[in-house]
């Protein structure tokens, strides 16, 4: 179980969610905000580890398969998971990597998604819900909506769907992308990224 973060006291999870200030609330109100957190904060931790997957994608020729590596790791006060997702060629080598934070939100009742691509320094932004046994995503890839499914999910694999819209979301291209992934390695230890104080 990942630890209990009384919440205010990450100073990027603050700036990443964007939530409601905490100062001035009632304990009521700030009880019932740590309950969904406490409620929540595990949703992910399914994708926590290292990941091998395979990538479908439609082509006019038909569909293309791909590979790469998807690791996912909780910061070390429980607040955070970063994932790095990795797509490589036939070579081995790197043809896409993005890298996206994860944090739940209490007071908007979802977790917000911040994703980045290293040496373009593109910013996307998306939300996500757990909804019964699966996780929902909605986020932006540049102009495009990308709506995602993770299920299926299981100790050692799970599986991905994305549809997309290029008009706002009025009319969808479905199973546009499919991801089936399968564990590799066990999750690390949280870790800091600073030192910590004496």
């Amino acid at each position: 179980m990942p630890p209990r973060l009384p919440l205010g006291s990450h100073p990027l999870l603050v700036c990443l969610l964007l939530a409601a200030p905490l100062h001035g609330q009632s304990p009521g109100e700030k009880a019932e905000l740590q309950a969904r957190y406490d409620a929540h904060q595990a949703d992910f931790d399914y994708l926590l580890g290292d990941w091998e997957f395979v990538q479908t994608r439609p082509t006019p020729d038909g569909p293309v398969e791909f590979g790469g590596f998807w690791s996912a790791a909780r910061s070390a006060d429980g607040a955070l998971i970063t994932d790095e997702f990795r797509s490589v060629d036939d070579s081995g080598a790197t043809s896409y990597v993005g890298t996206t934070v994860r944090a739940y939100s209490p007071s908007e009742q979802r977790w917000n998604l911040v994703s980045v691509e290293p040496g373009w320094g593109v910013v996307h932004t998306g939300v996500a819900r757990k909804e019964g046994d699966e996780i929902r995503v909605e986020q932006t890839f540049g102009p495009t909506l990308w709506r995602i499914r993770y299920f299926d999910i299981r100790p050692d694999r799970f599986s991905w769907r994305a549809d997309i819209s290029r008009d706002g979301g009025k009319t969808w291209i479905e199973n546009h992308r499919r991801i089936e992934a399968r564990r590799i390695a066990a999750p690390r230890p949280p870790a800091a990224m600073t030192p910590r104080g004496r």
